[in-house]
């Protein structure tokens, strides 16, 4: 009897009736005559000051900025990845263009770091040996950025010094399609990242000596390897050595001490 009772008690108090937003439709017949004259007086504020705006207009965006590629007009570049600042409001843009021998001639390789409040001239410039079809600051360290060639190298960078890379990988110990994405890796000195391509490749390389080769790798040998996107580590969820690839026809798991395996679908991607 007490549990019956409770609900009747509750069911006096909230109306489970009742409609609370216009916009989903009419509120259910007999529903306000359920609701008891204590409930009902409860609910005859207004809108206002439930701090409801049922007639608030609907989501969108304004465009604050622009900032265009500084390639001229015939040699227009995609943008392939963009990478927010650990800190500040600026913003790293790896440009190129990724069809097979469809890069214009003399297409320039620079990419840039822009400042959000000023759109008009990048703050900086990175000029890698090939165009960047990926790019990632680093999370612990603001001023060092790792950047993903079209040509298969990975590269790095420290803002304090210059607009070349401080260190580079080797063609015959890079990747042997464009670098898709790029991930810094969660450990004790923060210098350790992880690349993937559609050479079916996951690359681990230690930046302080990029062109020594990687300190690790993995072939995804799988029917259709090709790795397209490359998810970090999300401590909350997953352990902080494990990963998910995105691939041209699967999702593939792999943790960092040599053993992997995998959760294939076709078509994901």
């Amino acid at each position: 009897m007490r549990v019956a009772e409770k609900s009747i008690q509750q069911n006096a108090t909230v109306d489970i009736y009742e409609t609370y937003f216009k916009s989903s439709g009419s509120s259910t017949s007999g529903g306000s005559k359920a609701a008891t004259a204590a409930g009902g007086k409860a609910r005859e504020r207004d809108d206002e000051d439930d701090g409801f705006a049922l007639d608030a207009e609907p989501p969108s965006a304004k465009t604050r900025a622009v900032f265009r590629d500084r390639a001229a007009p015939d040699q227009r570049r995609a943008v392939t990845k963009l990478s927010w600042h650990p800190e500040e409001h600026k913003l790293a843009v790896a440009y190129s263009v990724l069809q097979f021998q469809q890069a214009p001639e003399s297409m320039p390789l620079a990419s840039y770091i822009w400042d959000v409040a000023n759109p008009n001239e990048p703050d900086a410039e990175l000029l890698p040996a090939s165009t960047l079809s990926s790019l990632v600051f680093n999370p612990r360290t603001q001023d060092h950025l790792v950047g993903g060639c079209y040509n298969g190298q990975v590269a790095f960078w420290d803002l304090r010094k210059s607009k070349d890379p401080v260190d580079a990988s080797l063609i015959e110990h890079s990747h042997r399609d464009p670098v898709y994405d790029l991930q810094w890796v969660q450990s004790r000195t923060g210098n350790e990242c992880v690349s993937a391509s559609t050479d079916g490749q996951l690359l681990w390389w230690d930046v302080r000596k990029i062109s020594s080769g990687p300190t690790d790798s993995m072939m995804m040998r799988v029917a259709a390897a090709g790795s397209t996107e490359l998810l970090p580590p999300n401590a909350g969820m997953w352990d902080i050595n494990v990963y998910l690839t995105a691939l041209v026809d699967c999702l593939f798991m792999r943790s960092a001490h040599s053993f992997c395996w995998g959760i294939y679908h076709s078509n994901v991607t």
